[in-house]
């Protein structure tokens, strides 16, 4: 094994020793919920209902609008340090989210403030 898998993997052990389990889940649950009740506020709406999502990993739909377009809305977000990523092909047009890893509420809201600034520049082009 590579050592920075083994260092990686020690440290992705230590934080979910500090943090458990059920309070790793109860933030991934808060950050879930935070972060689609703030797409809904912006219009966006998932992709999935509500009894089959997954509570980490959220798939939003695509407007079907003029001002929206993927390419723009990933650049600028990640311009602002935040990573979006494209729906699969062949399905139905969206864009995924996931709330994994290091992330807590004010990192919801900074990215839904950044989603939000954008949405209303977008919209002011149409």
């Amino acid at each position: 094994m590579p050592p920075q898998v083994a260092s990686a993997l020690r440290a992705a052990l230590v934080e979910l020793e500090r943090e458990g389990v059920a309070g790793r889940q109860a933030r991934y649950e808060r950050c879930h919920g935070r972060l689609l009740a703030g797409l809904r506020r912006l219009s966006f709406e998932p992709l999935l209902p509500e009894a089959r999502q997954s509570r980490i990993l959220l798939a939003v739909r695509a407007p079907a609008a003029p001002w929206f377009d993927f390419e723009r809305l990933h650049d600028a977000l990640l311009a602002r340090g935040f990573t979006i990523y494209p729906g699969k092909p062949g399905h139905a047009p969206c864009f995924r989210l996931s709330v994994l890893g290091d992330l807590h509420e004010p990192d919801i809201d900074a990215f839904l403030g950044a989603l939000g600034e954008w949405v209303e520049r977008a919209r002011g082009r149409t």
